[in-house]
């Protein structure tokens, strides 16, 4: 909301910072346990980051404190694989291309935003969706790469 922009690292765990006065990059938290950062997106707010790890699933990051807290769930899904991730109406759209069949699915969050309560499976097993990536939401719609290759 002020402007700064905020990056995941995938190739090191941590999420840095472009300051939108000064144009520096800083960077803004390490995250030593994790290892494959990649999507993230701000709650509504916009005082917190969620963000993803390849391997280790959600999480939630509290912008001012910088404190850092697992998403988590008591339903049987799995939450790995997540490529992209996106805030919408309290609830997260994910693309999952490192899971069989990959696919494009939806969190839907308990009020605090700190645990998925229910899913919704928005999209799999299409023979175009070959490698889901990176998408955007605009306005009810989620447009995103389908088919990306390495």
């Amino acid at each position: 909301p002020d402007g700064d922009v905020y990056v995941s690292d995938s190739g090191h765990p941590a999420i840095y910072k472009i300051n939108a006065k000064n144009k520096s990059i800083e960077k803004f938290i390490h995250l030593d346990k994790l290892s494959s950062l990649q999507g993230l997106d701000f709650s509504a707010d916009k005082s917190q980051l969620f963000f993803v790890d390849y391997l280790k699933g959600i999480f939630k990051l509290e912008l001012k404190t910088k404190t850092i807290q697992t998403i988590d769930t008591d339903l049987k899904i799995s939450l790995k694989g997540i490529d992209g991730l996106y805030f919408y109406q309290n609830s997260l759209v994910c693309t999952q291309n490192g899971l069989r069949p990959m696919r494009v699915t939806q969190y839907f969050l308990n009020e605090k935003a700190n645990k998925i309560i229910d899913y919704q499976i928005l999209e799999r097993n299409n023979p175009l969706l070959n490698e889901p990536t990176l998408g955007q939401i605009i306005q009810r719609d989620f447009y995103y790469v389908a088919n990306s290759s390495w």
